[in-house]
């Protein structure tokens, strides 16, 4: 069940992320509550953020609080109120104050048709004193991204001044080293840029991958496709550190994983 699977990654030092309290992707919601009177329904939906936030209050470091909010607004629309982001928000907060919560959308990084809307959004919330921490971006492409256009976008919803996540990475081309070039172009732009403070794979084996062409490793064989190599390369040979620092005076060793960049080290 859940809690024994939270338990597994925790053991297995692996951080949590919630997704998500809200989405109003009309689909994705239940018919029942979406036959309620409004009254009924804004109770449910606070409800909803109480108890989940509650009953996973230090367990998840991150939230997302709103998905994909820019696409689909019917909760706000049956319950009659624009301001069901600040609510959701401000719910989830007063429930558990050191989770880190997020706004998460799609589209801003593949055609950037809302990448201003999702700006102008951002400086309202944090104008309205509403406690959101950073703006997730889904990364789900399904041709060759232009770099030049997501790094312009990206630097746009920069603007706003706070932490950045690429949420949902997956590269959906059938050609594997058109594939595995996109991943690579992606990953270093977003691995450079300095808002970005995490990124997310949406998947990575094709069994199991909502999009089984975008998988990094293939079939029961466990076959590492040229697009694994690339990432795997990346994380683990590129970017990571052989250091190793001596310090005077010191008859001990210590031991970190760091990617390539800039630390400050305490020695005591």
């Amino acid at each position: 069940d859940i809690d024994n699977a939270i338990d597994y990654l925790h053991g297995k030092g692996i951080t949590l992320r919630g997704h998500n309290l809200l989405w109003s992707k009309e689909d994705e919601l239940p018919e029942w509550l979406l036959n309620k009177p409004k009254t009924d329904l804004l109770k449910d939906i606070v409800n909803h953020i109480e108890l989940t936030v509650t009953y996973f209050k230090g367990e998840f470091a991150h939230w997302d609080v709103l998905n994909e909010h820019l696409e689909y607004d019917l909760l706000e629309k049956l319950i009659n109120r624009s301001d069901l982001i600040n609510l959701a928000f401000q719910t989830a907060h007063e429930n558990d104050p050191n989770v880190k919560l997020f706004l998460n959308e799609e589209g801003i990084l593949t055609n950037g048709n809302k990448t201003h809307g999702l700006l102008s959004i951002t400086k309202e919330l944090l104008s309205e004193n509403v406690p959101i921490y950073g703006i997730g971006l889904e990364s789900h492409f399904t041709s060759v991204p232009d770099i030049t256009a997501v790094h312009h976008r990206l630097d746009v919803i920069a603007e706003a001044g706070l932490p950045i996540w690429i949420t949902e990475l997956d590269v959906n081309i059938t050609d594997p080293m058109q594939k595995a070039k996109a991943y690579r172009d992606l990953l270093q732009l977003y691995f450079s840029h300095p808002s970005v403070e995490g990124i997310i794979f949406w998947g990575f084996w094709s069994e199991v991958h909502w999009r089984p062409a975008a998988a990094l490793v293939d079939g029961f064989d466990f076959h590492i496709n040229p697009s694994g190599h690339t990432v795997f390369n990346l994380l683990e040979n590129k970017w990571s550190t052989q250091k190793v620092i001596t310090v005077r005076r010191m008859q001990q060793t210590e031991h970190f994983k760091a990617f390539y960049g800039d630390y400050l080290l305490t020695v005591k």
